[in-house]
Formats: C-alpha cells, structure tokens, sequence
C-alpha cells in the first residue's frame, strides 16, 4: 500500500504530521507532491514512528513505487502545466 498526499498549502503538515502517523501504522510507503516547489517527497521503511528513508525528486525525473520498479513514472506528468 502506498499513501499518497498532493500538497500546495499543507506541505508542513503533511511531510511531519502525516508522515508520522501513516509510519506508526506501518504504510510502508508515503509519498507528497509538493505543487509549490515541483518536487516529490518518497518516505519509505518505517520503523519505531519514523520513516527511514526520505527522498526528494525534482520535476524532471523519473520514480516508480517500491513494489512497481518496472513501471517508471514521470514527475512532469503528475505536477500541472507550468503557467506562462
């Protein structure tokens, strides 16, 4: 299973709070899409509360969840048209 959260005005909450509480109950993957800085947060292996394992992707690479390494996804098609 894999928590996912889409942040433009929560991200303190989401990447503290929320990412603590969803550790506690074993979701063994998080992940928060910051719209403001056009980066992916991946926090992965919780263990005692925390997660372990936290990464941050910018908007022109490429993630795949841990369990789908296969299926590659780019950062780009998730965030929304960069405004002119």
């Amino acid at each position: 299973m894999v928590k996912t959260e889409i942040s433009d005005t929560t991200l303190r909450t989401d990447l503290i709070v929320k990412a603590r509480l969803y550790a506690r109950a074993g979701i063994p993957e998080y992940w928060v899409l910051d719209l403001n800085a056009r980066q992916l947060h991946i926090h992965r292996e919780p263990a005692d509360g925390e997660y372990t394992v936290v990464t941050i992707h910018a908007e022109n690479e490429t993630v795949a969840f841990a369990s789908r390494h296969d299926a590659p996804i780019a950062l780009a098609d998730l965030l929304p048209p960069v405004s002119a």
